[in-house]
């Protein structure tokens, strides 16, 4: 229910206080000039609150873990993207971690703070991961977040890994072929035996010519014999 008031215990430039109250949720309150923009504001907000529902309460949130929105993210989200493969992996590594044993309520900022450091500072095979490692993890992270947000009404709930920086993560590779290794690559193709003779090969130069990567470039290749005469293809 929305209250409107003028307040009168002193000279203001926005005397017109709204407020809006909700059972289980936060006070909505904003100041205005005059009593129709007040009364304007808490039409809008009330009918939002009718047109979308109630956000859910801290208390909703306490009935979530972590755990159940990656789990869900994973057999949802992740079969429609080109690095499913790997970010399955990802997951259900994520699944083990201490993390996803939290109420959605209680996962902090500081949190997602010390997930990233801590991963900065783990090994796999006796190396240390890599800042662009952990930056891709944090990037699925905030994501399942906003999807759960957004799409699986968990409308109050909060994205600790937002904006999250990591410090070395802005990597760009500069590799270039050098004079002489595009001959190399011809002539090892030649190895090749069956379709991969003539497949391989122009693989190469396209992501020579157009930059694509190994996804984009099979995605590129998926979409072609889709959509070919079977007499192209034959």
């Amino acid at each position: 229910m929305a209250y409107i008031r003028k307040l009168t215990d002193k000279p203001r430039t926005l005397p017109w206080r709204a407020q809006i109250r909700r059972k289980g949720q936060k006070v909505q309150v904003k100041m205005f000039a005059s009593r129709r923009e007040a009364e304007r504001w808490a039409s809008e907000q009330e009918r939002t609150i009718r047109m979308t529902g109630l956000p859910l309460t801290v208390d909703d949130l306490k009935k979530h873990s972590f755990a159940e929105i990656i789990t869900r993210y994973r057999d949802e989200i992740t079969p429609t993207k080109g690095c499913r493969v790997s970010e399955t992996t990802v997951l259900n590594k994520l699944l083990r971690h201490p993390l996803a044993s939290k109420s959605l309520a209680y996962i902090l900022r500081q949190d997602a703070f010390e997930y990233r450091d801590r991963r900065l500072k783990d090994t796999w095979k006796g190396k240390p991961i890599k800042a662009p490692t952990v930056r891709r993890e944090i990037n699925t992270i905030q994501h399942i977040f906003e999807v759960a947000r957004d799409q699986w009404g968990l409308t109050n709930l909060q994205n600790p890994f937002r904006a999250l920086r990591v410090k070395g993560s802005m990597h760009r590779r500069r590799r270039r072929l050098n004079s002489g290794e595009l001959e190399k690559l011809d002539q090892a193709c030649r190895e090749c035996r069956g379709l991969n003779r003539y497949y391989v090969p122009l693989a190469i130069y396209l992501a020579v010519e157009s930059g694509m990567r190994l996804q984009e470039i099979s995605m590129s290749a998926f979409i072609s014999s889709s959509v070919a005469p079977a007499s192209c293809i034959s």
